[in-house]
This record gives structure tokens, C-alpha cells and sequence, in this order.
């Protein structure tokens, strides 16, 4: 018995090997924030990196616009906004001052890009405007997570200032879980 137990656990076996999920391929994400009762969400995907620290994201959102110094609409309730955007997106790892190495599983990034907005209310109009974002990851196997922060920039609508009210300018910000492929 002995002998046999011993040719067990002496026998190589071949080591498990966990699929690997490069950094710079492409990713699907989904972004939530939770405010006043309601949770508003996004959803993008990224490309893969392109010079080992560009991207173009795509992304579709909806939930409660509430613009810097805006007032809510009739009934006290700010409109609730879908909006459209495609961004590029400057990507880099983490360097590290004590060793001088960059860390791959920790990345930061920041970009701009266009988007239209299109208000859920009555009497406003689609604008198109301008995204800026930015936030951190972390990079685990096939997943990354971490803070982001956009600011949805809006112009001014091409219909009469007077007669349909504008969104104005909002920051939001959320925990995006993106998967990488």
C-alpha cells in the first residue's frame, strides 16, 4: 500500500493551465451609479489597444440628467437622457516611483470623444456635444474593475433658445466592470 501511495503522488502530472486573456484585447463593459431611488447605466465596448496605449470605445447610457445649475422641469424631476458616444481613449500602466517598473494590472486612463444626447421629455431636443473621461483599473485574469468619471458637455441646441429648454453640462461617475476578450 505504501509503495503504491507513494508512486501516486510521485507520478508527474502535467501542470493545470488556466487560459490566458491578453490586456490589450478588445472589452465589453457596463457602468452603474445608484441616485435618488434609481440606478443609471452605461454600457461600451472597447477595441483592442492600439499602440500599445490607445482605444476607441463605443457606448450607449441612459439615466437622470441632472446639469450643473440646472432647474428640474415641471413637476420638480430632472429628464431622463439617453445618450450615444464614441470616444478615444489614452491608456497606461502604473509606475511605479520606488522601482522604476511599469505595472501592467494597473492602469489609468483618459479620453475624449462626441455624443448626442436625446432627452426623454416633452418639448426637448436631441443635442450633440462632447465627452470627456477618465478613471483607473484594475486588470485581473479575463475582468477589469474600477473607478470612472465622465463629463457630458452638451452645446446648445439649433432650435429657437427660447422655446425648448437645453441641457446643460453634467458630471457622473460609477464602478465599471469590463470583460476582456
Amino acid at each position: 500500500m505504501f509503495a503504491v501511495l507513494t508512486h501516486v503522488l510521485a507520478t508527474p502530472a502535467p501542470a493545470q493551465t488556466l487560459p490566458a486573456y491578453p490586456a490589450d484585447g478588445a472589452r465589453a463593459g457596463l457602468k452603474g451609479w445608484y441616485r435618488d431611488g434609481r440606478v443609471d447605466w452605461e454600457a461600451s465596448m472597447d477595441s483592442f489597444l492600439v499602440l500599445n496605449s490607445l482605444r476607441l470605445r463605443g457606448s450607449i447610457g441612459n439615466g437622470r440628467w441632472e446639469g450643473i445649475n440646472a432647474e428640474p422641469l415641471a413637476g420638480g424631476h430632472f429628464p431622463s437622457v439617453t445618450s450615444l458616444a464614441a470616444s478615444l481613449i489614452v491608456t497606461r500602466g502604473y509606475d511605479d516611483p520606488f522601482t522604476g517598473r511599469t505595472d501592467e494590472h494597473f492602469r489609468w486612463f483618459a479620453g475624449a470623444g462626441i455624443a448626442a444626447y436625446i432627452p426623454h421629455a416633452p418639448g426637448m431636443f436631441t443635442q450633440r456635444g462632447l465627452r470627456i473621461l477618465a478613471g483607473m483599473e484594475f486588470l485581473g485574469r479575463q475582468w477589469s474593475v474600477g473607478p470612472e468619471v465622465d463629463a457630458d458637455l452638451p452645446n446648445l441646441s439649433e432650435q429657437d433658445r427660447f422655446a425648448a429648454p437645453d441641457l446643460h453640462p453634467t458630471i457622473h461617475g460609477g464602478i465599471a466592470i469590463r470583460r476582456v476578450f
